[in-house]
């Protein structure tokens, strides 16, 4: 998924006081620049961001369809008595959506 923003600021009628000051109408003009720059900044980091999702998404599913493939055995200890369990999971089937 890709963020895209039309960034095409109108420019509004300019207030009596502006047409009178150029200098409040180009820091207006700066202000507006500024704000496109920062707009364009941050839409960068959310594709990159989105990037980075997307692929430990793939990370994880590799690493999910390689243990759903084997016998997975984990052993552990009971903290009140000590005694060791031992978990065995097995999985045939791909994690997904079923169809019903």
């Amino acid at each position: 998924m890709r963020v895209r923003f039309n960034l095409n600021i109108r420019k509004q009628a300019a207030p009596a006081a502006m047409e009178e000051n150029p200098m409040a109408k180009d820091k207006n003009e700066d202000a507006l620049k500024e704000l496109k720059k920062d707009i364009e900044k941050a839409i960068t980091r959310l594709n990159l961001v989105d990037d980075r999702m997307d692929n430990l998404d793939s990370v994880v599913s590799a690493a999910v369809e390689r243990v759903m493939n084997q016998a997975l055995t984990m052993r552990c200890t009971c903290p009140s008595c000590g005694k060791e369990v031992e978990l065995g999971l097995v999985g045939m089937v791909k994690p997904g959506f079923s169809k019903r």
